[in-house]
């Protein structure tokens, strides 16, 4: 090799040296061009706990914190998951304007009521005039109560009127026997139904409910419901055919009773009768 030769050939350094710069130099072009046509790099890992598959490849990209700092002040009037599921709703979620489908409260909300008893949330839920899809059962069946730690069936009868909490009949995959729903019971108990054992159309007579648990609601609302002189009159009645009647097999007396209290409850319920908030903690 002649002496222009050698003073013209890169050493091994130089060439590392020249490819990291070249590299570095590619990487800021590429990320100034993302940032010019507002593109960001996607994360390896999904953000969040929305349970989203593609939440990933939607979700801004956001530098962690560093090492010992301080956790971010919530936004003001940002509410937590928890937060929210611990107050009655009143708008649907995720129904686009227009759209005809089922109108069904969050997702947050609907663990919180079916995973405890919240009877007066129920009776909330169901006056007149809230946007909830009202399903009717097509006839006698034994369903499994929806997202608590057990295996127990109720039995739901012909013609009682539920809400739609969850409906996954419009699914895109593979819907077996056309899909379910969960779904509110007037007692505040929760229930999954096959699609075939539900309708929306209202049966031509009167809709049937189940029994409202009368003595387990809280004080303020059996305060309110009573200022009707019907319901009051009942109660009373109820009081004196069910005394006992507790830790045992109720009477005839007893069950007419509750059936006659249970009508003017929700007869006052569904034409839209004010009731305090419930507590949902």
């Amino acid at each position: 090799m002649s002496t222009t030769d050698r003073r013209t050939a890169p050493t091994s350094s130089y060439l590392r040296a020249a490819s990291l710069t070249a590299c570095s130099a590619l990487a800021v072009s590429l990320l100034g061009g993302c940032a010019r046509q507002g593109l960001q790099p996607a994360l390896a890992t999904p953000l969040g706990t929305s349970g989203d598959p593609t939440a990933s490849e939607h979700a801004p990209f956001v530098a962690a914190p560093p090492a010992g700092a301080p956790a971010a002040a919530p936004a003001p009037g940002a509410e937590t998951a928890a937060e929210t599921s611990e107050k009655l709703p009143i708008a649907c979620a995720d129904r686009a304007k227009g759209d005809r489908g089922s109108c069904t409260p969050p997702q947050d909300f609907v663990v919180r009521i079916c995973g405890g008893n919240f009877p007066e949330a129920a009776l909330a839920m169901f006056r007149g005039g809230t946007p909830w899809t009202r399903g009717f059962v097509k006839n006698d069946v034994e369903a499994w109560q929806a997202n608590r730690r057990t295996r127990d069936a109720a039995l739901l009868q012909r013609d009682e009127e539920v809400i739609v909490l969850i409906d996954r009949t419009k699914g895109s995959g593979i819907l077996v026997g056309g899909g379910s729903y969960d779904v509110l019971r007037w007692d505040g108990t929760c229930a999954s139904l096959m699609a075939d054992e539900l309708t929306m159309t209202r049966p031509p007579v009167s809709a049937g409910f189940a029994e409202i648990p009368w003595r387990r609601l809280d004080a303020p609302v059996r305060e309110a419901l009573g200022a009707d002189r019907k319901i009051a009159a009942a109660d009373a009645d109820h009081k004196r055919a069910c005394r006992g009647a507790t830790m045992g097999a109720k009477s005839i007396a007893c069950r007419k009773a509750d059936t006659r209290l249970g009508m003017l409850v929700v007869e006052r319920i569904r034409g839209g009768a004010p009731l305090p908030a419930p507590d949902l903690r």
